[in-house]
């Protein structure tokens, strides 16, 4: 961050009055900018039995399958911000209040919070975008394990395939490295 997003003037490098860490300062207006974790949705969307990824088509990542979602905008809700990247990267359109919470992933070295929203829908014909060079509904022995942007999450693909089947959900809490996801899941009632 090079200017105040209050004033507009060129911010400083300082450790603040009260603070033990180097911060971003505006010297004109005193507004104090932390480092803070950015807030990014993503959507698990199933289809009676076929469950929707997206190939992104952008780095990072390129080429590798992965859910829908994006950064949340300043002052968006979440579920609105889940929506709006379900559409804008698939064409794939859902109300907010179709979708539920499924997980929360703190990703450390990447400074992110993720959270996953999961929901059901007719099976529509999803679109490219400009981050999404290829939309797919996949039954669940056709996911491309191999290609997925984390390939070990692949058993919990298959665990969210039998919830989606019987209708009974985890909420998952966990932490995850640009290569691993460590799944600790709590019990949810339909």
């Amino acid at each position: 961050m090079k200017y105040c997003g209050n004033c507009g003037s060129v911010l400083s490098k300082l450790i603040p009055e009260g603070d033990e860490k180097i911060r971003d300062v505006c010297s004109a207006c005193g507004s104090v900018f932390y480092d803070s974790w950015q807030v990014l949705v993503q959507v698990i969307v199933f289809s009676e039995n076929k469950l929707l990824l997206m190939k992104r088509a952008t780095e990072p990542y390129k080429g590798c399958w992965t859910f829908p979602g994006g950064f949340v905008e300043s002052h968006e809700n979440l579920k609105v911000a889940a929506c709006r990247e379900l559409l804008e990267e698939t064409g794939v359109s859902v109300e907010p209040e179709n979708l539920e919470f499924l997980a929360t992933i703190s990703v450390e070295k990447m400074n992110q919070i993720q959270i996953l929203f999961r929901t059901r829908t007719e099976e529509v014909a999803p679109k490219q975008s400009c981050e999404a060079e290829q939309v797919q509904w996949f039954l669940q022995q056709d996911v491309p394990e191999k290609e997925l942007r984390i390939p070990s999450i692949y058993p919990e693909l298959l665990r969210l395939f039998e919830a989606n089947r019987s209708g009974r959900f985890s909420v998952y809490f966990t932490t995850a490295t640009e290569t691993e996801v460590s799944w600790d899941s709590f019990p949810l009632l339909p």
